[in-house]
């Protein structure tokens, strides 16, 4: 998962291409929006970008755009820092999954029900009733603070390297998903980004949403088999080149678990780019 993009971010800076890069053709114009509204438009739809095709991405593009019109985000910035970092957090499955307009109706509610004028302090929004399902629970696993460790092979990806880094996932307030807050280092260069894990009952998989700093965006779709997780994605070089991403986490123990990540270019063979571990801080 975001293994898999920090092992592109060689190739991305020599191209100067971003794995978010729009398609040019009959695309809707983001220019105006903020950085923040147009990250949360981008992660929205990303599930069409790389699943469905250009076609289907313009028209949720288009869809949001429409839905934002009018739409404002409220002003957080009289609130205290954990009181902000609480209220972002509650939201982030808007703001990362169902865009902006979504995601500002949910802040406002959120400072509603802050200021006494709400009618509960619990703020529903579409997506984000309360799971207690067992496949939502297994989820929980990755609930704590993680110490990450690995080693990437020379690849399409990029040069050989070591990957070190800290994940601090959190069960969220809306009882729903699993924050991961997460801080990653490879060949002395970092990056940060906060992502949302969700059970898709739907769809009855697992779901992986990722913004870094930047305002890239990952998404990836995951099974559960016994102890071993199976994430697949799709991921774009700066050539254009789509490839199929596979990352495999094998639960060893309640605070151990090993990770591979593999790619899979069109007719091709699956081949392994990095492996690691990860230890759950005491």
């Amino acid at each position: 998962m975001k293994y898999a993009r920090w092992l592109l971010l060689a190739i991305l800076a020599a191209s100067s291409l971003s794995p978010c890069s729009l398609s040019a053709q009959a695309q809707p114009d983001l220019s105006g929006l903020s950085s923040d509204d147009r990250g949360s438009i981008e992660s929205a739809c990303s599930h069409a970008k790389y699943i469905e095709g250009p076609a289907a991405y313009h028209r949720y593009l288009q869809t949001q755009l429409s839905a934002l019109s009018g739409s404002t985000s409220p002003d957080l910035s009289g609130l205290s820092s954990d009181d902000r970092r609480s209220i972002e957090s509650v939201c982030s499955h808007a703001k990362c999954i169902e865009g902006p307009a979504i995601y500002h109706r949910c802040l406002q509610a959120q400072l509603s029900a802050l200021s006494g004028s709400g009618t509960s302090g619990v703020v529903r929004v579409s997506g984000s009733a309360q799971q207690t399902n067992t496949e939502f629970r297994e989820l929980k696993y990755f609930v704590g603070t993680w110490t990450i460790t690995g080693e990437a092979k020379a690849s399409l990806l990029g040069p050989p390297g070591t990957l070190a880094g800290t994940h601090r996932n959190e069960l969220g307030s809306d009882g729903s998903s699993v924050i991961s807050y997460w801080e990653e280092e490879r060949s002395g260069s970092k990056n940060s980004g906060q992502a949302v894990y969700r059970y898709d009952s739907a769809n009855k998989t697992y779901t992986y949403h990722s913004v870094d700093v930047s305002g890239e965006t990952e998404y990836s779709v995951g099974t559960l088999s016994g102890q071993t997780w199976t994430w697949l994605s799709t991921l774009t070089l700066s050539d254009g080149t789509a490839v199929s991403g596979r990352f495999t986490v094998r639960e060893e123990s309640t605070s151990a678990y090993t990770l591979k990540f593999e790619i899979q270019p069109a007719n091709g063979a699956w081949s392994e780019v990095m492996e690691g571990r990860a230890s759950r801080q005491k």
